[in-house]
């Protein structure tokens, strides 16, 4: 998984930089910040195999909670396919707001 430093230096620089094309900015912020609040699109039974250090031990143990979910549960693929559905969901909308703010500022 991608360290949450690296996540906040991406966050920091496409907030910051001066792009007059927001939406692009603003798409990859989403995506990048949908990897770590997928954790909030899982069941319970994926987030107390986490532990109870909540989105920090998730993102720590994601191969591992894949792995034990297709051993005990079936179908690992639930939790990726939930991982990806909030990575578009936030590029979606961080585009959205990109396309927003290019709107109102022309």
């Amino acid at each position: 998984m991608i360290p949450l430093g690296v996540i906040a230096y991406i966050c920091f620089y496409l907030a910051t930089a001066q792009n007059k094309n927001r939406v692009i900015t603003f798409g990859l912020l989403g995506a990048v910040l949908g990897v770590p609040l997928s954790y909030y699109f899982q069941s319970d039974i994926i987030k107390n195999y986490g532990g109870n250090s909540g989105m920090f031990s998730y993102l720590r143990n994601f191969t591992k909670i894949v792995d034990q979910y297709d051993k005990f549960l079936g179908n690992g693929w639930d939790i990726v396919f939930n991982v990806f559905f909030s990575v578009l969901i936030f590029a979606l909308v961080g585009g959205a707001i990109g396309y927003y703010l290019d709107k109102k500022g022309n």
